[in-house]
């Protein structure tokens, strides 16, 4: 019988922050996670694909990531026509306020905005529609302004479909990673920088190297760590004093 609440994330066993994904550091203090920690994400891991849980600290899934794409094919003749360039410069800009500032509100608000653009352009589609249909004018003109209508009723569908809902359901994950990646950015520091940094830059100053071990070996006795870890994280703690 399945769980009906399953566990989702576990807590760094150094700054107990929410872990959602398997990594090897963590990804608020850059702690290196002990293979205990891995294990336990692995089966959360395994658990979230069996019983179907998602949340929004998830990577885009290669159903998410192809909506996405059918957006930029599906925007690109709307560039062209040059309608689009206004709708496409509110969401290029809210992604990279986005990526600057690790919020998601600016995705909400340039959505907002794009939303606006088009139901300004279905009013005014519907308004030429009635009155091209009413008067005294060629069929030509109807069939434009109804062509045109369609279009920013597509849109509307299309901008929330394809690309909005897609990102809100990861929007935590999107906001610090990106769209497209598959790993937290701390997992995919080069080797250099992946030496044990507990506390770093003006923390340093404020605790002695004596503390460290002391949080180490704690560490270790609660079995979150095993000798080998112990003793690797030691060994880089005195070479730094």
């Amino acid at each position: 019988m399945s769980n009906p609440n399953p566990k989702i994330s576990i807590g760094c066993p150094n700054c107990k922050g929410s872990l959602y994904v398997l990594a090897d550091f963590c990804l608020y203090c850059e702690f290196p996670l002990p293979e205990a920690t891995k294990s336990e994400l692995i089966e959360i891991q395994t658990q979230k694909k069996i019983g179907g849980v998602m949340s929004n600290q998830d990577p885009l899934n290669s159903s998410d990531q192809g909506k996405l794409l059918i957006f930029s094919l599906l925007m690109v003749p709307s560039i062209v026509f040059l309608v689009g360039v206004i709708p496409t410069i509110f969401l290029a800009f809210g992604i990279y306020m986005m990526k600057k500032n690790q919020d998601f509100s600016s995705i909400d608000t340039a959505v907002k905005y794009v939303k606006g653009y088009l139901w300004l352009a279905l009013i005014g589609s519907v308004l030429c529609s009635v009155f091209f249909g009413v008067g005294d004018y060629r069929d030509n003109e109807l069939i434009i302004s109804l062509f045109w209508l369609a279009i920013s009723f597509a849109y509307l569908i299309v901008v929330n479909t394809l690309f909005y809902s897609p990102l809100k359901r990861h929007s935590e994950w999107v906001a610090v990673n990106g769209i497209f990646s598959t790993k937290p950015k701390s997992a995919t520091k080069p080797a250099i920088e992946s030496e044990v940094d507990i506390i770093k830059g003006e923390k340093l100053k404020q605790y002695s190297v004596a503390d460290e071990l002391i949080k180490w070996a704690k560490l270790k006795e609660e079995g979150h760590i095993s000798e080998d870890e112990f003793n690797e994280a030691r060994a880089k703690l005195l070479k730094r004093k």
